[in-house]
């Protein structure tokens, strides 16, 4: 018994790396997280959720976008983008007062600040 247990302490110390070849690896692990995360951030597509979100951030209610993009014909892709672009003809105050009546439960503070990261 006490050989096995030796021999399971060898075996496992084998497996362990040193501590600064484990520190290099998760900064590298880290750093390609990162990398992959924004590469081609612009060609992303959003879910269902965050376009959602934008819409409200530029400022249009969801039935303003129901009856502009249901309309029962084919939309170009610019005609879809409108709803994702921040409307000048709307102000940060329209936005609060979508997601005040759309959304309360979200935070008022960081959909003020994504508005004028999307104006910016």
């Amino acid at each position: 018994r006490l050989g096995r247990g030796v021999m399971q302490s060898k075996f496992l110390q084998s497996w362990k790396l040193p501590q600064t070849r484990l520190q290099f690896l998760l900064i590298i692990v880290l750093v390609l997280g990162v990398f992959f995360r924004f590469v081609n951030l612009d060609q992303k597509v959003f879910w269902r959720d965050e376009t959602l979100s934008s819409a409200r951030i530029a400022g249009y209610p969801y039935e303003e976008i129901v009856q502009g993009l249901y309309t029962g014909r084919e939309m170009s892709v610019n005609e879809v983008l409108k709803y994702q672009r921040v409307n000048p003809d709307k102000s940060l105050g329209d936005t609060l007062k979508i997601f005040a009546a759309e959304a309360p439960n979200h935070p008022p503070l960081y959909y003020s600040l994504a508005r004028f990261w999307e104006q910016w």
